[in-house]
């Protein structure tokens, strides 16, 4: 590569080591801290940021490459050093045979918005077969989305990482007006008690 292509490389390392660090830092030992590439990086980029993240006890580094590079993203998950999640790349239970299939992730990040009810429970039961973690997360939903988000997330066990379900604390919900009752932990929710989604006339 080029050598602006390879300052940048190694800036952009730098940064994420500079995030790594203050994040955990202001956190403390105990907090879970996860990463996502969001399908930015290259192969050489993530383990670049793999090998110098690692040291800050990271979750997982959630779909770091492209959603077509099933063999990079196997790559990553043998080199072993933080557990790689698919994400954008998951957008039916065949993406999620597939990654099963070639060793491409240690995990799935699940939403139900994405793949729906119907094929969310056959990505379950495939990561299920495969001893696979799975974690449950929204896409910014409005209030109503992020009831059914909850009730989904209620179906886990022990959770592998917290569930990411922030859509009504980023944003007003001014169409349905409804949003879930927050939890006694900061950044939760509680379960809603009433028929179907739980919202009232709604439901």
């Amino acid at each position: 590569s080029s050598l602006p292509a390879m300052k940048q490389d190694m800036q952009a390392a730098a940064d994420s080591l500079a995030r790594g660090k203050a994040v955990r830092d202001a956190v403390g030992a105990s907090v879970p801290i996860a990463i996502d590439g969001n399908t930015s990086f290259t192969v050489k980029e993530a383990l670049r940021v793999l090998d110098l993240v690692a040291r800050f006890d990271i979750v997982l580094f959630e779909q770091p490459l492209p959603i077509h590079d099933i063999n990079g993203m196997a790559r990553l998950s043998r080199h072993g050093s933080v557990p790689i999640f698919a994400d954008e790349a998951l957008l039916s239970a065949a993406d999620a045979l597939r990654h099963v299939n070639a060793g491409a992730a240690d995990g799935f990040a699940v939403k139900l918005n994405k793949t729906g009810v119907y094929e969310t429970r056959k990505v379950l039961a495939i990561a299920e077969a495969a001893n696979l973690p799975c974690l449950p997360g929204g896409m910014l939903e409005s209030g109503f989305g992020t009831f059914g988000g909850v009730h989904f997330a209620s179906l886990f066990g022990e959770m592998f990482f917290p569930a990411e379900l922030a859509g009504p604390m980023m944003m007003r919900d001014e169409i349905t007006g409804v949003c879930p009752e927050r939890g006694p932990v900061p950044y939760s929710w509680k379960l809603p008690a009433g028929p179907g989604w739980g919202c009232g006339p709604y439901a």
